[in-house]
């Protein structure tokens, strides 16, 4: 996808959701961009949402940006994203000692 600029990085997606390591960064960008679009956008509007594009392609957020950004917005995106991904993501959210049967458990 050209000019993706997104807020948050797949791996941060995954380290603060339910979802694996093993879902590919590339699946889960759409849903990112998307979770951007549909509801931040709206949201900050398009002369400050455009101006944080600009700053996070520039690496230049700094003072209030960089606090709307790490406080507001990326806590707000990765829990959107997440919810726009997941029904289309097939994901077993489980711990090992569930998805093991009892057939398959290691006896002690």
């Amino acid at each position: 996808m050209a000019n993706l600029i997104l807020f948050i990085s797949p791996a941060k997606l995954k380290k603060e959701t339910a979802l694996g390591g093993s879902v590919d960064d590339e699946i889960l960008q759409p849903y990112i961009r998307l979770a951007q679009e549909m509801h931040l956008l709206p949201t900050l509007g398009q002369s400050l949402y455009d101006d944080l594009v600009a700053k996070v392609t520039a690496g230049t957020i700094t003072g209030d940006d960089e606090t709307l950004m790490d406080s507001y917005i990326a806590p707000a995106l990765v829990q959107l994203a997440f919810s726009e991904a997941l029904p289309f993501i097939r994901v077993r959210i489980v711990t090992l000692s569930i998805a093991l049967s009892s057939a398959t458990r290691l006896s002690t």
